[in-house]
């Protein structure tokens, strides 16, 4: 511990963020599907507009063939204090990249990522309420992610690898989870129980979602089984006024607001939630080449009733939008030339922040992006993985 002690006041000189930890482990952040960072204290309106390109890189020749990335750290690796950006190609190679530096950390080959010709690989994910704590700095909980949790990827075949995220080696045996003949759409985990979307044919929609009790360690406990109908995977669900709901968003950008846990058809916009200071609900969607933030207030006998608060049109097509310490950030298509370009915009008004204008050099994106400690990052059709963040202040 004497050269951790050494080496924290070291990277504190050099502009590395540490005391943060505010990760992003999952496509829309959390369990919920929110699209809301809540530990980001880095990136704020102050600080938001000094956002510039800190590196891309091309982890696949095939289009489309690149997952959206995950964020972990700080967290203590054998090559001192990193944080990380994770993603995996359609060849089934996964990186982990180092958030400031664009260096690529380790990487592992697993075998194909996709049992669809040309289909994006599915996205790897990492359980946001894992208790294991191993691999913390005694004393420094608040300062650093937890690396003792495992990174689930899958393949082709079925396969899930519970990887170590400082290394890349096994952190528990790969072990079969969906069987031969079904397509594998999402995984996502829950506490400890590790579920997969599937579909019954190449390209379909998921159908049935399939699930395993897994221990802390990401051994499974027992047999992957059935878990009735697949849900849509797009809901944002939150909590208002001591009952649970879930948003979806239809065509024309405007929120609906359904009793949680009712089945609900996939939605034709994206949205994020979160809740301010004052404890108000918010509700951000993105349809139609425009972004628009609703309110919740109350309706007669107390149901939920959206208000809408702002609205930025003539946008191109959007990406869900992302919030994150009061910032709206999204990516949005030029209608000059095509390129993607990243915004920025104050969660309460509307106004503009920050604007990447040509730095990107991609014109299309799943439009999802990871949020963590200062750094935005996210991946193109091209193949390109793209992080933003603050410059380093030596």
């Amino acid at each position: 511990m004497g050269i951790l002690k050494r080496l924290i006041p070291a990277l504190l000189a050099a502009g590395v963020a540490l005391g943060l930890g505010a990760d992003w482990l999952s496509l829309r952040g959390d369990a919920q599907n929110s699209g809301w960072q809540r530990d980001e204290k880095t990136l704020n309106t102050r600080t938001v507009g000094r956002l510039h390109l800190l590196w891309q890189h091309k982890l696949s020749d095939a289009p489309d063939s690149v997952t959206d990335p995950l964020i972990l750290g700080p967290i203590i690796t054998h090559r001192g204090i990193k944080e990380l950006v994770f993603v995996q190609n359609q060849a089934g190679s996964v990186y982990a990249i180092d958030a400031d530096l664009g260096r690529i950390f380790w990487n592992r080959s697993l075998g194909s990522a996709s049992a669809c010709s040309g289909a994006r690989p599915v996205q790897p994910t990492m359980n946001a309420s894992a208790t294991a704590d191993a691999g913390r700095p005694s004393g420094d909980d608040d300062n650093f992610s937890d690396g003792n949790r495992p990174l689930y990827t899958l393949t082709a075949a079925g396969m899930v690898f519970p990887l170590r995220p400082s290394t890349g080696d096994d952190f528990s045996p790969p072990f079969q989870f969906v069987p031969a003949g079904v397509f594998p759409l999402r995984i996502g985990v829950s506490d400890t129980t590790l579920t997969i979307a599937t579909a019954e044919t190449c390209g379909g929609i998921a159908k049935v979602d399939w699930s395993i009790p897994v221990s802390a360690a990401g051994v499974p406990l027992g047999r992957a089984a059935p878990a009735g109908a697949s849900r849509s995977g797009f809901a944002v669900e939150f909590t208002w006024h001591g009952k649970s709901w879930q948003a979806t968003v239809d065509q024309n950008g405007a929120p609906r607001l359904w009793p949680a846990g009712r089945a609900v058809s996939q939605t034709t916009g994206r949205l994020a939630s979160w809740e301010d200071g004052e404890r108000t609900r918010w509700i951000y969607t993105a349809a139609q080449n425009q972004v628009g933030a609703f309110q919740l207030r109350s309706a007669e006998g107390g149901e939920p009733a959206v208000t809408p608060s702002w609205r930025l049109s003539n946008l191109g097509p959007s990406g869900p939008p992302v919030v994150a310490n009061g910032i709206v950030y999204f990516l949005a298509k030029t209608a000059v030339d095509g390129l993607l370009t990243l915004r920025a915009v104050d969660a309460l008004t509307g106004k503009e922040l920050y604007t990447s204008k040509d730095l990107i050099t991609s014109r299309a994106s799943s439009g999802n992006l990871a949020v963590a400690n200062g750094h935005v990052c996210f991946s193109a059709t091209d193949s390109q993985t793209y992080c933003f963040g603050l410059p380093f202040e030596m």
